[in-house]
């Protein structure tokens, strides 16, 4: 039996200004050409807020309800690559 492949996200926590979306899919763009295999943007909140007008189009892409719609179509194995920027503690 061969097994699923699995999709890969660059999960960051989201935020309401459309840059930081828009980062987020050019550095999943540069991953994906670099392991040569589509890498999704997706983030952990906040980002749906945007405007999909404000993001070239494309509303911004949430984990629960993309997981959701994946799983839907038959996906079942993900590899999640966190993106995650704050502050550095003592």
């Amino acid at each position: 039996m061969k097994q699923a492949s699995r999709e890969i996200l660059l999960l960051d926590n989201g935020s309401r200004r459309p840059q930081s979306t828009l980062a987020l899919r050019a550095l999943a763009a540069k991953r994906a050409e670099r392991l040569r295999q589509p890498v999704q943007p997706v983030s952990l909140a906040h980002s749906d807020r945007v405007p999909a007008d404000k993001l070239n189009g494309e509303p911004a892409a949430i984990l629960e309800p993309w997981l959701r719609a994946r799983q839907s179509v038959g996906g079942q194995r993900f590899l999640v690559l966190p993106l995650f920027f704050g502050p550095v503690g003592p």
